[in-house]
């Protein structure tokens, strides 16, 4: 394709960056009546049953996601800092502890049994051993009981966490009585049952708002009600009471949270966290977001330049909610940088796993000045042209092709990428809507509300703190299969660092 000149010198920002959002050609969105209906599990068999003359066919057709607001990725998701239970406790058996709750179940009850057996049978020695083994098992079993009792405050919870807390909690009181009889135990007992209770309410608040003090917050929100209905004054205003509820549930600045900080999803009905392999559930929970609410489709945006030799970069950040490939994670995101000298379209550089391709504007298919890019299935890598393509993917920090796959008896197809052809039923985005990131403060290099006005605290569509989560937008694979969730923009290094730089390295790979 010949090159063509811009219809007008490269304006404003805002201007630049609306003429020149790239068009992508997707497969169409899982359909909300399909996720409803409860066939995903079915529809995943079928896939899995695929050839690859199925697979350039549009067999992938219900494995993508648009790139929406990143509000749809923030409103239904919380974050989790890694922390140890203990402090003699190291932090990656909470880690181990949060994915395999389930599987601590019958160990626990196996290991419960051990001082109840051993104080059974010290009754049977002489009492200096009787009170030190008594004494030991009790001890034995408390440090275990504060362990898990601390376990499900630090870490999102489900029914197992309880389950195990309180089959440790009835051992302790156990013991006990085999140990000293009923003596005491009207003060011993409420001393686990009132923590074992607290600890179970805790669970459910962490469900909700990631805090104890939810609970606090409910009452105070009743109580507000009630003296509004009494006095009928002025009572604070919105900004007031919104100050005071992130303070009492213990929400940080985006910026606070550390590295290793996750953000996990969760289902828009029972608010329960869903794991990022479990597919289905991300199926239906992003079809009911989408159809709840009119997420649109959004492309965030910066311009940078024109440096010392006229060279000017826009790119674009795009958000998916769910990476289905050869691996399963959450909160993907891509980019695309353009190249422009002089106020011309020089090239178009765009993310493809952990690597890309740049092509110059020549060869870049267009439609008016917008290029336009072929968005893979499932793994949402972009590409200058329609059909399959063989990649290369790193597993354990080793590069892998399709070949290595073949040679290992992995499903070869898992490493081919798929975009829909001119002749598919395919989605053309290309009335998104375009956000200008804006500069960061320049005292503390921090990104926050474009326009502070009153009425913009947080759920606003200027809001850009998500920019200081330094995070995994998903949860870290620590365990089960899968992969961890990236980082946002602002920490993926030489693509928002230096993105004429990567670009450059895409074009001249070494």
């Amino acid at each position: 394709m010949a090159a063509s000149r811009l219809e007008q010198p490269a304006g404003d920002p805002p201007d630049l960056v609306e003429r020149l959002a790239p068009i992508l050609v997707m497969w169409p969105e899982i359909p909300v009546s399909s996720a409803a209906e409860g066939s995903a599990r079915d529809a995943y068999m079928r896939q899995r049953r695929r050839s690859a003359s199925d697979l350039v066919s549009g067999a992938h057709i219900s494995r993508d996601y648009h790139p929406r607001s990143v509000r749809l990725i923030l409103d239904h998701a919380q974050v989790w800092e890694p922390r140890a239970p203990l402090p003699f406790v190291p932090a990656a058996f909470a880690l181990a502890y949060r994915e395999y709750a389930k599987l601590f179940f019958v160990p626990l009850m196996l290991l419960m049994v051990f001082p109840l057996i051993l104080v059974s049978f010290a009754q049977l020695l002489d009492p200096p051993f009787v009170t030190a083994i008594e004494v030991g098992a009790i001890v034995f079993v408390a440090l275990i009981y504060l362990l898990t009792i601390r376990s499900p405050i630090l870490i999102p919870t489900d029914n197992w966490h309880h389950a195990n807390h309180i089959v440790v909690g009835i051992t302790l009181v156990a013991t006990w009585v085999v140990a000293f009889g009923t003596w005491g135990i009207l003060i011993f007992g409420p001393l686990i049952a009132i923590p074992t209770l607290l600890a179970v309410l805790s669970g459910l608040a962490i469900r909700f708002t990631s805090s104890l003090w939810s609970l606090a917050l409910l009452f105070l929100k009743l109580l507000r009600r009630l003296v509004a209905f009494v006095s009928g004054r002025q009572l604070p205003t919105r900004k007031d009471w919104l100050v005071a509820y992130s303070l009492f549930r213990g929400a940080k600045a985006a910026h606070e949270y550390s590295e290793s900080a996750e953000l996990f999803f969760r289902d828009p009905h029972t608010r329960e966290a869903i794991h990022r392999t479990d597919r289905e559930s991300h199926w239906k929970a992003y079809s009911k977001i989408i159809s709840d609410r009119d997420y649109p489709v959004v492309y965030y945006a910066r311009v940078l330049g024109p440096d010392l030799e006229g060279v000017t970069i826009v790119q674009y950040w795009l958000c998916y909610y769910y990476d289905d490939w050869a691996n399963q994670h959450e909160g993907d995101w891509e980019t695309v940088s353009i190249l422009l000298r002089e106020g011309q379209p020089v090239g178009v550089a765009c993310s493809q796993h952990e690597a890309g391709e740049y092509r110059e504007w020549s060869q870049v298919e267009r439609r008016g000045e917008r290029p336009v890019l072929y968005v893979a299935a499932g793994s949402h890598a972009m590409y200058f042209e329609p059909g399959a393509r063989f990649t290369e993917r790193k597993v354990g920090g080793f590069t892998v092709t399709s070949l290595d796959a073949a040679i290992i008896g992995a499903d070869v197809l898992d490493y081919l990428d798929i975009t829909p052809s001119r002749t598919d039923q395919a989605s053309v985005i290309d009335n998104s809507e375009v956000r200008l990131i804006p500069d960061p403060d320049p005292n503390t290099g921090l990104w926050g509300h474009l326009s502070h006005a009153d009425n913009c605290r947080g759920d606003c569509e200027q809001n850009y703190e998500w920019l200081n989560f330094h995070g995994h937008w998903g949860v870290s694979a620590f365990a089960k299969s899968g992969a961890s969730g990236p980082y946002g923009p602002a920490y993926s290094g030489l693509r928002w660092d230096n993105p004429r730089m990567w670009s450059e390295s895409l074009r001249n790979p070494s």
